[in-house]
C-alpha cells in the first residue's frame, strides 16, 4: 500500500467518480474536499465515470463526503472491529463508525454506502481512510457475491491467475515482482476481487508497490519503502484471469526455497483470513464461502521463500514445477 509504480488514477474529474472493476460493479463518488483523500485509496486501475443511463441492478456505489455526522453506537453487540472501525452489520443495512466522527452506513438492500470524513481528521491520518473505504467495499462487494481478499496476484503464462495469499511481510509483493519480471503478468500485490463465472475469476486492484529498501541489491534490510522504477519496468499488467490456483508465501530465509501442497481445508482458513468482513454479512456468508471453498479446492502449495529467490523467481518455479503445480514451468532466466 504505498508508492507509485504504475500511473495514479486522474485526483478529480468533474464528476469526481471511478469506476472501480471492469464491469463497472462498483463506482465511489467522492465530494468536493475528499477527492485526495480518495485518489489516494484507489487502485491504479480504477477508471473516471461518468453517470450514463444504463440501469445496473448489479451496480454498487460509495459516496464519498465531508462533515461529522452522529453514528451513535447501537445497543447491539457489535459484528466486527476493523482498524479503528467498529461495526454493526444487520440484514438491510450496515454501521460502521470511528470515535473522531468519521464512518459510514450502508443501505444493504440499494447496494448503496454513505461515507463521511470528519473534517480535518483524515487528512492527518490517511491510513484511516484507507481502512473504512477498504471495508465499506468489502461489505458491498460481499453482497454483489464477490469476496474482496487481502492478496495479490499473477497470471503464469497460460493464462492461469495465482493468488498470493498471506499476511502483510509475508513476502507477497516481493513473490509478485519477482514472477512478473519472470515473464508473468501482473494482477495486484495487495487486493484482488474474486467473482464467480463458468468458473472462479480473479480481478486484480493494483496499487504502488513497496519492496524491501534493498531489494535492489538483493539484500533484506527488514525496512520497506517506494519500489524502484525499473521493478516492473516492461512487465505485462493484467486486470482479470481465471483463477488456476493459490501460493501461501513466507520468508524463511535461511533455508532454500520449498514448496508443500497444502489441504482444501487449510487453504480455505487461510483465504477466509485474509477477507475478515466476509462471513460478518449473515445475509451473504453461505454464497461468499462456497466461492472460496471452490477457489479454495483448486492446487494449493505453502511456499517458504528462501534467500535464494529473493531477487529471483527461478527458484521459486523450479520448486513449484517440481511440485506438480499445474501450467508451471521452470524459467530460464528472469530479466
Amino acid at each position: 500500500m504505498s508508492a507509485a509504480v504504475a500511473t495514479a488514477p486522474a485526483p478529480a474529474t468533474d464528476t469526481g467518480a471511478w469506476s472501480l472493476l471492469t464491469d463497472d460493479a462498483l463506482v465511489v463518488h467522492s465530494a468536493p474536499g475528499t477527492r485526495d483523500l480518495v485518489a489516494r485509496w484507489l487502485p491504479t486501475s480504477a477508471a473516471p465515470w461518468t453517470e450514463r443511463g444504463d440501469a445496473h441492478s448489479r451496480r454498487a456505489r460509495i459516496v464519498v463526503s465531508t462533515g461529522a455526522v452522529e453514528l451513535a453506537a447501537p445497543d447491539e453487540r457489535r459484528t466486527l472491529e476493523f482498524s479503528r472501525f467498529e461495526a454493526w452489520v444487520r440484514a438491510d443495512d450496515v454501521l460502521v463508525r470511528s470515535e473522531n466522527g468519521s464512518g459510514a452506513v450502508v443501505d444493504a438492500t440499494r447496494h448503496e454506502a454513505r461515507v463521511h470524513v470528519a473534517p480535518g481528521v483524515f487528512s492527518r491520518r490517511v491510513d484511516d481512510t484507507h481502512y473504512l473505504l477498504t471495508l465499506v467495499s468489502g461489505l458491498l462487494l460481499g453482497r454483489l457475491h464477490r469476496p474482496l481478499a487481502h492478496a495479490a496476484g499473477v497470471v503464469a503464462p497460460d493464462g492461469g491467475g495465482w493468488l498470493l495469499v498471506g499476511d502483510a511481510r509475508a513476502g507477497k509483493s516481493t513473490t509478485c515482482v519477482n514472477l512478473a519480471r519472470a515473464g508473468w503478468s501482473f494482477l495486484s500485490d495487495d487486493h484482488v476481487v474474486l467473482a464467480r463465472g463458468k468458473r472462479a475469476w480473479v480481478e486484480g486492484w493494483p496499487r504502488a508497490v513497496h519492496l524491501d529498501l534493498g531489494w535492489a541489491d538483493g539484500r533484506s534490510t527488514g525496512e520497506r519503502g517506494s519500489a524502484p522504477a525499473h521493478a516492473l519496468a516492461g512487465v505485462t499488467r493484467t486486470r482479470r484471469a481465471p483463477i488456476a490456483g493459490l501460493l501461501f508465501p513466507r520468508v524463511v530465509a535461511d533455508e532454500p526455497t520449498s514448496v508443500a501442497r497444502v489441504s482444501a481445508s487449510t487453504a480455505f482458513t487461510r483465504l477466509l483470513r485474509q477477507s475478515p468482513w466476509l462471513m460478518a454479512d449473515v445475509a451473504c456468508a453461505v454464497p461468499l464461502a462456497a466461492l472460496l471453498a471452490d477457489v479454495a479446492s483448486l492446487p494449493a502449495y505453502e511456499v517458504r521463500l528462501g534467500h535464494d529467490c529473493y531477487r529471483d523467481a527461478r527458484p521459486l518455479l523450479a520448486a513449484l514445477a517440481d511440485a506438480g503445480a499445474p501450467g508451471i514451468q521452470s524459467s530460464p532466466a528472469a530479466h
